[in-house]
C-alpha cells in the first residue's frame, strides 16, 4: 500500500537482466609514458524498474586474464594505471559488468572489445646495426652502410655526427631509423660516429635525447708531409728544391713527418735500389733515415718512399715518394786507380789523347803542362769527369812526360803524369813463301811501322805435330815498306811446315804472322821398263828366226826337187859338208849366228813356243850338241842374265812368274849338251843371240814359217 510517496507495506519487485556490452573509454588514449591513465568500463543496466538500486560492477582482464594488483587500481567500473609503462602499448584490455546488491549477484555482461593504449614516449633505446664483424676499414673503401635504430612515439628526430661534427643533419623519421654511408673517410687512425635520437619540438611533451657512438679503425696509405735534413751544424733544415750538399765522410740524416695507418715502412732509394731503412722516432708520426759515411759516388738523386698495408695490398693505391738531390763534396781523385802515372804508346805524326777520368764534386778543372792542347772537361755522370788534352807527336823529343793539375775548389789537388813512349811494331805485310825446295824455303815480307823505335824480326819453324824451333833471331829491319827475305835450310823433303814471323822492339813483341808450306819431294831416277825392253827384243828375234826358218824350208823343198836353195849360213855335220860353226864348249855358252844342217843336209831348229819368244844372250849345247831350254812361264817374256848348267850340263831355270820377264845372259847345257828351257809365255817373244849344234851338227829349232827371208838369199845349199 502506498500512501503518497511512502511505502506503507508490501514487496519491491525488481526484474533483473545482464548489463549491456561494455565499452572501454580512457582519459587519454595516448598517455605520456610514466603518467597515469584512467580507463572506464561503460555499461548500462537492463534491470527494471530503473530504481532497482542494484550496483553495476566491472571486472578487467589483461591479455585475457584477470588481474588485481600492482600499479593497477579500480574505481567503480574504471581502471587506473599508474604509471603507464612502455609495455602497456602491447597489452590488450577487456572488461565485463554485472549488477549486485541486496544479496543479489547478477549475470555478467558480454565482454567488451579489446582496447590498446598507445603511450607517448621519447627514445627508449638506440642501437647501430651493420658494424658487427667488421675489420679495420681502408680509407678508399668508405664506411657503411650502417643503420641507427630507436623507439619513439611519436617518431623521433634523428641525426649522424662524425668526430662531433654533423655528418647527416637532424631529420624526422617514420620508422625510427637512419642509415649512414661515409665515402670520404678522414686520414685519421680512428673515426667516431654518433647517432642521436630525440623528440620533435611539437610532440607536446618532453623526453631526454638519446645517442649511440661507434668508433671505426681506418687504414690509409702513407703521406709524407715534411722532409728535413740535418746540417753539419746539427740543425734540421727543410728539404726544398735545391740539392743537399754534405762533405765526404759525413752522414745524411733525414727526418720525415708521415701520416700513415698502419705504420709505414720507410726506405731511401738510389737508382731504384734500397740504400737505407727508416726507423721510428720517439715522436709519433716522425721517422728517421740515415745514410752513413758518404762518399763522392753517393752523389745523385734519391727518393724517400713510404709504404704500408694499404699500398702493399691495393694495386690502385700508390706509395708516397719524395725526391731529393744529394751532392757529396770531394777533392779530385782518379777513378778506379791510385796510380797517378799513365803510360801511353804513340807513333810519329799521330795525335795522342791525354785523358784521365776522375771522381770529383764540384766540377774539376785541369791545368796542363807545356805541349798539351787543353780540351773541355767532359762530365760522365753526377760525380765522374774526364779531364782531356792531346799531344801531337812530331819527333822523338815528343816521347816524354806531360802533367795536369786537377782542382775543384775544395782543399787539395790531383796531379796526373802521362808518359808517352813508342809502341810495339805493326805486323809485317804480305808474309809469304817465294821459293820452296827439297830442303829449303825462301820467305819474304814487307816491313811495317816499327812502333817508334828500331825493330827486329824473328823466324820460327815447326813441322806439323812437332814443336816450334827458332830458325833465326834478330833479323835487322831495313826500313818501313822495304821488302825483306830469309831462307830456311836443312828442312826435310816432302814435309809440311808452319813458318812464323815474329816482330819486336824495345817496347815489346808485336803480333806474329804464319804461313804453311810443304817441301818438295825428291823424285826417283828414271828406270828402263825391262818388260817392254824384253818384249821388243823378243819380237825382233822372233822375226829374225822366222825369216831363217822360212829360208831353210824353202831350201829343203828345192833340194827335194833338185833345186838349189840359198841360205845365209850353212853348217854341215860330221861328214864336213859346209860346216862353219864350231862346237860349243860343254857347259858353256855358244853364240851362233847361223843355222846348222844335219847329216842329211837339213837344218834342225828348236821348237819355239806359240805366241811368244825367249830372249837369251847365250845358248849352250849338251854332249850331243843339243841346246836344252827350261819351260818359260805363260803370259810374258823371260829375261835371264845368266843360266848355269847342272852336273849333266843342263841349264836349270826356275819358273818365271806370270806377267814378268827373265833376262838371261847365258844358258848352260846339261850332261847331254841340252839347254833346259821353260815354255815361252804366250804373247811374248824369244830373243836368241846364239844357237849351237848338237853332236850331229844339227840345231834344234821350232817350226818356222815357210815364207822366204831375204836375209838368206846369199846362202847356197850344201
Amino acid at each position: 500500500m502506498i500512501s503518497g510517496n511512502d511505502v506503507l507495506g508490501g514487496v519491491f519487485l525488481v526484474v533483473t537482466d545482464s548489463p549491456t556490452k561494455p565499452t572501454i573509454i580512457t582519459s587519454s588514449q595516448s598517455p605520456v609514458l610514466d603518467s597515469s591513465v584512467t580507463m572506464g568500463c561503460i555499461s548500462t543496466s537492463q534491470s527494471q524498474p530503473d530504481n532497482h538500486e542494484l550496483v553495476l560492477t566491472s571486472t578487467w582482464k589483461l591479455n585475457g586474464t584477470e588481474f588485481k594488483s600492482g600499479r593497477f587500481s579500480f574505481q567503480g567500473t574504471s581502471l587506473v594505471i599508474n604509471p603507464v609503462r612502455l609495455r602497456d602499448k602491447y597489452t590488450r584490455y577487456t572488461c565485463v559488468t554485472k549488477e549486485t546488491g541486496h544479496g543479489y549477484n547478477g549475470p555478467t555482461s558480454v565482454e567488451s572489445q579489446e582496447f590498446r593504449l598507445t603511450p607517448r614516449y621519447g627514445p627508449q633505446f638506440i642501437k647501430i646495426e651493420g658494424t658487427e664483424g667488421r675489420s679495420p676499414l681502408i680509407r678508399e673503401d668508405g664506411y657503411g652502410p650502417v643503420v641507427c635504430k630507436t623507439d619513439c612515439n611519436p617518431s623521433c628526430v634523428m641525426e649522424w655526427r662524425r668526430q662531433g661534427a654533423s655528418l647527416i643533419s637532424p631529420r624526422g623519421t617514420t620508422d625510427n631509423q637512419l642509415e649512414l654511408r661515409d665515402s670520404r673517410l678522414p686520414r685519421t687512425r680512428e673515426v667516431t660516429y654518433t647517432c642521436k635520437a630525440r623528440l620533435s619540438t611539437n610532440a607536446g611533451f618532453t623526453a631526454p635525447t638519446m645517442e649511440k657512438k661507434v668508433t671505426v679503425e681506418i687504414y690509409f696509405p702513407p703521406l709524407i708531409t715534411m722532409v728535413r735534413y740535418l746540417e753539419e751544424s746539427d740543425t734540421y733544415r727543410p728539404v726544398g728544391t735545391s740539392d743537399i750538399r754534405i762533405a765526404e765522410d759525413f752522414s745524411l740524416i733525414l727526418s720525415l713527418d708521415i701520416s700513415s695507418h698502419p705504420k709505414p715502412n720507410v726506405i731511401l732509394l738510389n737508382n731504384q735500389k734500397t740504400v737505407a731503412m727508416g726507423t721510428v722516432s720517439d715522436t709519433a708520426g716522425i721517422y728517421n733515415v740515415e745514410l752513413n759515411n758518404l762518399q763522392c759516388n753517393h752523389t745523385g738523386r734519391y727518393g724517400v718512399r713510404a709504404t704500408n698495408f694499404v699500398t702493399q695490398n691495393r694495386s690502385n693505391v700508390n706509395s708516397d715518394v719524395r725526391q731529393l738531390g744529394l751532392q757529396v763534396s770531394c777533392t779530385p781523385r782518379r777513378l778506379g786507380s791510385a796510380n797517378n802515372v799513365i803510360g801511353l804508346a804513340g807513333r810519329k805524326d799521330q795525335t795522342i789523347p791525354l785523358n784521365v777520368t776522375v771522381i770529383a764534386n764540384p766540377v774539376p778543372t785541369g791545368q796542363w803542362s807545356d805541349g798539351v792542347r787543353t780540351l773541355p772537361v767532359l762530365q760522365n755522370n753526377n760525380y765522374t769527369y774526364t779531364v782531356r788534352g792531346n799531344v801531337q807527336v812530331r819527333s822523338v823529343n815528343d816521347y816524354r812526360k806531360y802533367h795536369v793539375n786537377i782542382t775543384n775548389g775544395i782543399q787539395g789537388a790531383l796531379t796526373v803524369t802521362f808518359q808517352i813512349h813508342p809502341e810495339v811494331p805493326d805486323i809485317p805485310v804480305d808474309f809469304r813463301s817465294s821459293e820452296v825446295g827439297y830442303d829449303y824455303v825462301k820467305v819474304m815480307w814487307t816491313s811495317g811501322f816499327n812502333g817508334g823505335t828500331s825493330q827486329l824480326f824473328h823466324v820460327d819453324v815447326m813441322s806439323v805435330g812437332d814443336e816450334w824451333i827458332t830458325d833465326m833471331l834478330n833479323i835487322s829491319d831495313k826500313g818501313q815498306g822495304v821488302l825483306m827475305t830469309h831462307t830456311l835450310v836443312g828442312l826435310t823433303p816432302s814435309t809440311y811446315y808452319i813458318i812464323r814471323l815474329n816482330i819486336s822492339n824495345k817496347v815489346g813483341r808485336g803480333n806474329s804472322t804464319e804461313i804453311s808450306i810443304r817441301t818438295r819431294t825428291i823424285e826417283p831416277p828414271t828406270h828402263v821398263n825391262l818388260t817392254v825392253l824384253i818384249l821388243a827384243v823378243s819380237v825382233t828375234l822372233l822375226l829374225f828366226v822366222t825369216g831363217i826358218l822360212g829360208g831353210v824350208v824353202t831350201w829343203q823343198r828345192r833340194n827335194q826337187q833338185g833345186d838349189t836353195t840359198r841360205t845365209e849360213v850353212i853348217a854341215t855335220n860330221a861328214d864336213a859338208r859346209n860346216v862353219n860353226v864350231s862346237r860349243p864348249t860343254r857347259g858353256g855358252a855358244a853364240k851362233c849366228e847361223a843355222a846348222a844342217t844335219d847329216d842329211d843336209g837339213y837344218t834342225l831348229t828348236l821348237e819355239i813356243p806359240k805366241g811368244g819368244a825367249a830372249d837369251y844372250e847365250s845358248l849352250t849345247t849338251d854332249d850331243k850338241d843339243y841346246t836344252a831350254l827350261s819351260e818359260i812361264s805363260k803370259g810374258d817374256a823371260a829375261d835371264y842374265e845368266s843360266l848355269t848348267t847342272d852336273d849333266k850340263d843342263y841349264t836349270a831355270l826356275s819358273k818365271i812368274s806370270k806377267g814378268g820377264a827373265a833376262d838371261y845372259e847365258s844358258l848352260t847345257t846339261d850332261d847331254k849338251g841340252y839347254i833346259p828351257m821353260s815354255k815361252t809365255p804366250k804373247g811374248g817373244a824369244s830373243n836368241l843371240k846364239s844357237l849351237t849344234t848338237d853332236d850331229e851338227a844339227y840345231i834344234p829349232m821350232s817350226e818356222i814359217t815357210k815364207d822366204k827371208n831375204q836375209l838368206y838369199d846369199d846362202i847356197s845349199p850344201a
